[in-house]
């Protein structure tokens, strides 16, 4: 991973620049401007007449033929008066991957150019290069080494503790958004559920956090049916993975409890998927991997908050001992499951996780899943799906959401909803429809938090990307860390 270090003042011999562009008239700021003293001017004529760094996130190298510059990556910024933390962590993205193109291996930002708030600029800046410099080659037999080796953050100001903090804060939560895309990003076979729980007990140690490994008999024995159910088609045994964070007061009930679906391959189980895509399916466990994720950044920064942790992890197979459409399976809590669709197993999964999670007092309940492509027909690839049953959760988690950079829409949940998973064999059933499936799915769920402030979050969209702009890459986004680390720091 590419270094983020402070330069001292002075002392950026031989290292590229970073130059922010504005929209307006006042293109450059006041390093820009110093830049331009030496080239007589000769930068802002070329800004006004050349169309090539207009838009946000746009940049442009300038070669240095004066041995008194450097070389200058010019990149644009929008208008100042838009300037914000997400525009920062975008184009700080795009900067690192065109530095890379170039083959710069060092060069610096000026943060006093950034018009935010210093801790903002160093945050937003280094969180945003070391997302938008990702890639995930460990299968390609020939590597390409990363260029660019050092990112200088520089400032006219006295680098403080709180600056120092900043900096540390975003590689921390940066590695941690990292971590969760490498493991969406591994194939199936590789990232089963044991390899999750492996992964689990890895950052239990290493943080100091508790951690419950479950088998397939203690899931069984536990009541769990509706996990139970969606494992017994594949070979491939399932865990239930329990983490427990203790940072706030000792003895005091869990602030919140984040649960995160890991199907970690889902072929649709009886209800075969389509074979065009499937390979995809191998981003199922997305939901875990950010909650697994947020955890070890949370321990990492000591947030003084109490947090518990479940995750079900399996595959959905199809195989001739494999659920099947009409079964009947039990819940931890006694409910009674219907099963109409094999492919809506993330929520049954989800059923037994939040049942237990209500089980061991939560205060609040909030479930991360890759869970309906009705989410994605919706909000398409922009924005997440929240729901949930208590209005006070629901805002903390927007709020959070926006902090995050990571977008959320809250979607309604009239009881007219709720009738649509009625049974007439069980107290309910697992798909209401085709109409409001992104909805019928979360409140299917939240019928296992009862009375429990609960919320649920869609990143059926979000979880894998198809294209990369900004600070995210194609591929495993890592989805939900960013927005679960802001809710943990929101309860303290």
């Amino acid at each position: 991973m590419m270094k983020i270090e402070w330069l001292e003042k002075n002392t950026a011999k031989g290292v590229s620049w970073i130059l922010p562009v504005f929209q307006g008239e006042e293109r450059l700021g006041e390093e820009g401007k110093k830049a331009d003293a030496k080239l007589q001017g000769r930068l802002d004529t070329w800004l006004q007449q050349e169309s090539c760094c207009n838009d946000k996130g746009d940049s442009f190298l300038l070669r240095s033929c004066q041995e008194d510059l450097p070389d200058i990556l010019l990149l644009q910024f929008g208008k100042r008066e838009k300037l914000n933390v997400q525009a920062v962590r975008f184009c700080l993205g795009q900067a690192v991957r065109a530095l890379e193109k170039a083959k710069v291996s060092q060069s610096v930002v000026f943060l006093d150019e950034l018009g935010l708030t210093l801790e903002e600029s160093a945050y937003e800046a280094a969180l945003g290069a070391i997302l938008g410099g990702y890639r995930f080659d460990c299968y390609k037999s020939k590597k390409k080494e990363p260029v660019l080796q050092t990112l200088f953050l520089q400032t006219r100001h006295t680098v403080t503790p709180a600056l120092e903090q900043a900096l540390q804060n975003a590689t921390v939560t940066a590695e941690a958004v990292l971590q969760a895309r490498n493991w969406v990003n591994q194939p199936a076979a590789v990232m089963t559920p044991e390899k999750m729980a492996e992964e689990a007990q890895r950052l239990a140690t290493l943080h100091g956090m508790d951690v419950d490994v479950w088998d397939a008999k203690r899931i069984k024995a536990a009541g769990m049916g509706a996990l139970s159910a969606v494992a017994q088609g594949s070979d491939v045994p399932p865990r239930l993975i329990v983490m427990r964070y203790c940072g706030g007061v000792k003895g005091k009930p869990w602030d919140a409890a984040f649960v995160g679906k890991g199907i970690t391959f889902d072929s649709g189980g009886i209800s075969l998927k389509p074979g065009e895509g499937m390979q995809e399916m191998k981003d199922d466990m997305s939901g875990a991997a950010a909650v697994l994720a947020a955890m070890d950044a949370i321990a990492a920064l000591k947030l003084p908050v109490n947090l518990l942790a479940v995750l079900p992890c399996t595959e959905n197979m199809p195989s001739g001992k494999a659920l099947k459409p009409g079964d009947i399976v039990t819940a931890m809590d006694g409910q009674t499951i219907e099963v109409i669709n094999t492919d809506a197993e993330g929520r049954l999964i989800l059923a037994d996780a939040v049942a237990y999670a209500r089980h061991e007092g939560a205060q609040r309940i909030i479930d991360v899943a890759t869970l309906t492509g009705a989410c994605m027909v919706a909000l398409g690839r922009v924005r997440s799906g929240l729901l949930g049953n208590d209005s006070a959760w629901n805002d903390l988690i927007v709020a959070a959401s926006e902090r995050a950079g990571e977008k959320t829409w809250l979607m309604p949940h009239d009881e007219e909803y709720a009738e649509l998973l009625k049974s007439d064999v069980a107290d309910l059933k697992n798909t209401g429809g085709r109409y409001g499936g992104m909805i019928t799915g979360g409140l299917f769920i939240g019928a296992f938090a009862k009375e429990t402030p609960w919320a649920h979050l869609d990143i059926a969209g979000t979880a894998t990307l198809l294209k990369t702009s900004g600070a995210w890459v194609k591929g495993g986004s890592g989805a939900g860390v960013l927005t679960l680390l802001e809710i943990a720091k929101g309860l303290v």
